[in-house]
C-alpha cells in the first residue's frame, strides 16, 4: 500500500532513466537511502531539476510504496556552492557519498549516518581543508567497517607510553617493544595526529591541528588502512 511521504534527503547521485526521467537515489533522514523515480525532469522546463543536484539538500514529497517510489515535488533547502570550487574538494565530497551509495543498505534509517554526510559537505563548504577532511572520512569508514583502530595503546599490549609506530596489518600502534622486521617509526607529532583522526567526531576538527608538511605521511597511512579493510571500490579517490 502505498503512502505520501514528505521528508528531508541528501541527494547521493542520480543517473538518467529512459527519455525524460532521471533516478535519484536520496539518503533521507527519516527513511535511509531511497531510489525515487523523478518523471519528466529531464524536459527543460522541470520545475523539480534545480533541486535535483548530487551533495544538494532537499525537500521531497514522494509516494513511498515496494520497489521504485515515486518523486511528486523537490524544494531546495540546502546548496553547497564551495563544493564545485576545486576538483579535490568535489572529490572528497563525492567519495563520502559514494560510499554510502554503495554500502548503505535500501530503507533502513541511519541518522548517525545522515548527520556525518551533511557535516562532511559542510566542513568543505566552510573551507577546511579537504585532506583533514578526507583523514575523518576515512576514519568514520573504518568504524563503519568494524575496523576501527587501535590508537589508545598498542596492539600487542597496553603499553601507551612507547608508541613508535603503527601497523596496517596489525590495526593499530604499536610499541618499541614489539617493533617488527622493517616497521617505520614515526615523530610524535605524527602519531599524536593519527590518533586524533581516530579518536575524535568530525564535530571537532577544530582540535585536530596538523602541519602541512605532514599530510603525506598521514595520507599514505590512512589509504593504506582504507585498502586493507574497506572492501567498497571507491572510484572518487583517484582525484584526491
Amino acid at each position: 500500500m502505498s503512502q505520501t511521504i514528505t521528508d528531508e534527503g541528501l541527494i547521493l547521485r542520480t543517473q538518467p532513466y529512459q527519455e525524460n526521467d532521471l533516478l535519484v537515489s536520496v539518503y533521507f533522514a527519516h527513511y535511509g537511502k531511497m531510489n525515487l523515480l523523478a518523471r519528466g525532469v529531464r524536459k527543460p522546463k522541470s520545475k523539480n531539476a534545480s533541486s535535483l543536484l548530487p551533495g544538494m539538500i532537499s525537500e521531497f514529497v514522494f509516494i513511498l510504496k515496494e520497489g521504485l517510489s515515486r518523486l511528486m515535488k523537490a524544494s531546495p533547502v540546502r546548496l553547497f556552492r564551495y563544493l564545485d570550487s576545486h576538483l579535490e574538494v568535489m572529490a572528497c565530497a563525492q567519495l563520502t557519498m559514494e560510499y554510502f551509495y554503495r554500502s548503505a543498505p535500501d530503507r533502513q534509517p541511519n541518522a548517525k549516518h545522515y548527520a556525518f554526510i551533511c557535516q562532511v559537505l559542510e566542513r568543505l563548504d566552510e573551507g577546511y581543508p579537504y585532506l583533514l577532511v578526507y583523514f575523518f572520512v576515512i576514519a568514520y569508514i573504518l568504524k563503519d567497517c568494524g575496523s576501527g583502530l587501535m590508537v589508545d595503546h598498542c596492539v600487542f599490549c597496553q603499553d601507551s607510553r612507547h608508541i613508535a609506530s603503527i601497523s596496517v596489518r596489525d590495526g593499530g600502534f604499536v610499541c618499541q617493544d614489539h617493533l617488527q622486521g622493517t616497521m617505520i617509526t614515526y615523530s610524535r607529532r605524527i602519531l599524536r595526529s593519527f590518533r586524533l583522526i581516530n579518536k575524535l567526531d568530525l564535530s571537532r576538527i577544530d582540535d585536530c591541528q596538523i602541519e602541512v608538511e605532514d599530510y603525506p605521511v598521514l595520507k599514505r597511512l590512512m589509504e593504506d588502512f582504507l585498502d586493507e579493510y574497506c572492501p567498497v571500490h571507491l572510484g572518487s579517490r583517484k582525484f584526491i
